[in-house]
């Protein structure tokens, strides 16, 4: 149940909520997650949403996707390579290959754990 100070789950009660967009419809589903970093996500499925009309749009678009450059447009658009992704594959390389080095069950390899988490959790949401 979303109330105005939060989410109230049974046997539990009201935990504070940050919602990214507000909920339309009916809640009907809720679905509590723990990632590997230690952050809570709560997913709610509604029912009775209202669907939303995209608007039209007459003419074509075509979309061309390469190797040179990410796409590019019929209308002349080139849309670049991200590099992102391999900025962080290169972090996360790095920090496994020092989680690598660390004795197993040390306090400097369970930090060190935390970080790779953290990198993987980051790489998830690009």
């Amino acid at each position: 149940d979303l109330t105005g100070k939060g989410l109230r789950l049974s046997k539990i009660g009201t935990v504070p909520v940050i919602l990214h967009r507000p909920v339309e419809g009916k809640v009907k589903a809720c679905t509590v997650l723990r990632s590997s970093t230690g952050k809570w996500w709560v997913s709610l499925s509604c029912e009775d949403v209202p669907e939303t009309v995209l608007p039209s749009n007459p003419l074509p678009v075509g979309i061309d996707v390469g190797i040179k450059t990410f796409a590019s447009l019929s209308d002349g658009t080139a849309i670049e390579n991200p590099t992102f992704l391999k900025r962080s594959a290169k972090r996360l390389a790095q920090a496994q290959r020092k989680m690598e080095l660390q004795e197993k069950g040390s306090s400097e390899r369970a930090r060190v754990k935390k970080v790779v988490a953290k990198i993987h959790e980051r790489i998830s949401f690009q």
